[in-house]
């Protein structure tokens, strides 16, 4: 009795590896967005602790970098 799900040996069908190499394109140009994304936010918020003048510009930085990776 069959149950549906090929046997991890059986060959690819074409249609899945179509499938696959599209979506898995597709997955890594969202991963190099998300991370580029980050990276862009602190390093300007890097740049803002290092150009403030005040303590609590400094802190606000830093709680915003904090926010930002925990969210993103």
């Amino acid at each position: 009795m069959g149950t549906g799900v090929p046997k991890i040996t059986d060959p690819w069908p074409v249609k899945d590896i179509v499938y696959v190499s599209i979506m898995g394109t597709a997955m890594l140009a969202a991963f190099l967005e998300w991370f580029l994304w980050l990276a862009a936010f602190l390093y300007c918020l890097a740049k803002v602790y290092q150009k403030a003048e005040h303590w609590t510009i400094r802190l606000l930085a830093v709680v915003m970098m904090v926010v930002f990776t925990l969210l993103r």
